[in-house]
């Protein structure tokens, strides 16, 4: 076979066809012309995939390529003449039996194929911004663009707007939502490269980086902190202060022989999102002293005797 199919979609001879579906749209991603604007050696490998896409993904296409090869469109006539692979063409060496068979343009059009929704799939790679494969003239939108931003937070809790860059020089405000998470994307639509015939202007994708904080960790919608606390509030009870994210001071009370480490839980005093807000975990660890006096170290002595 000049072609395999089989090879250009990675994907083994015994593929169902769920596999060959997702091979398909990974390669499309990969190769589409718009991913790859003026790349002629991608846009050849993005023909070729489609075609062996077409074929595979039709059952009745695929028996007769896997029983003719590169002569499966002519299945039919082969077999009303009796012919079987690896025998001799009935037709004549290098004969064609087969006229107005099915073919790939190199337009990019497509002719003879019927049945498969390539372009659904093509919308849904490219996001739905209505790209025709059988049809290169239509309007094609314009080109996303990737940015990175970075937040504290503080701004993550309560939103905020950044300014961002984007590849053409151009700068653009841009609302980040409450709530939002580290190795999110916040999508700007309209705002992109400029589309052509008629398509609409592309996208904004900006992936998220929540910076570290100091004294709170985030785990989903709640918020982890350590309070040191003097170990006697510990074992005899007492009160600690508390800091929250939106500068706030809460009174915990602590409960006698707590223990060290021990998480106590402020409902509603995590981060707030669209799903509702988060709580608060808080950590109590010992503050043990760093001196003591005659008078303490003989009352921690008497303790100690006391223990035997």
């Amino acid at each position: 076979m000049s072609q395999d199919y089989y090879s250009l979609l990675e994907v083994p001879k015994g593929a169902d066809e769920k596999e060959i579906k997702k091979a398909f749209r990974r390669l499309a991603r990969k190769y589409h012309p718009d991913v790859n604007p003026g790349n002629k050696e991608a846009e050849e490998k993005f023909k070729k995939i489609n075609t062996a896409f077409e074929v595979l993904s039709d059952a009745q296409k695929r028996a007769a390529y896997d029983k003719y090869g590169d002569n499966w469109q002519h299945a039919e006539a082969y077999a009303k003449a009796g012919y079987q692979p690896g025998t001799q063409n009935p037709f004549g060496a290098g004969a064609n039996p087969f006229s107005g068979s099915a073919s790939y343009g190199s337009s990019g059009s497509y002719s003879g194929f019927e049945g498969v929704e390539i372009d659904s799939i093509f919308e849904d790679i490219l996001g739905g911004r209505g790209f025709s494969a059988r049809n290169s003239r239509a309007p094609r939108a314009g080109q996303d663009f990737e940015v990175e931003a970075s937040v504290s937070l503080e701004e993550a809790f309560t939103g905020t707007m950044v300014m961002v860059g984007l590849p053409d020089n151009k700068k653009i405000e841009v609302k980040i939502p409450v709530g939002v998470k580290n190795g999110s994307r916040v999508r700007v639509r309209g705002k992109g490269g400029a589309g052509s015939g008629g398509g609409n202007p592309g996208d904004i994708l900006i992936n998220i980086n929540v910076l570290p904080h100091p004294r709170f960790e985030r785990e989903e919608n709640n918020l982890k902190t350590v309070v040191k606390v003097p170990f006697e509030h510990l074992v005899l009870g007492g009160e600690a202060s508390v800091s929250t994210l939106d500068g706030k001071t809460l009174i915990l009370t602590v409960p006698t022989f707590t223990q060290n480490g021990q998480v106590f839980t402020l409902k509603g005093k995590g981060m707030p999102t669209a799903k509702g807000v988060g709580d608060l975990l808080v950590s109590l660890e010992a503050l043990l002293p760093t001196s003591l006096n005659e008078k303490q170290k003989e009352l921690f002595r008497q303790y100690k005797q006391s223990k035997g």
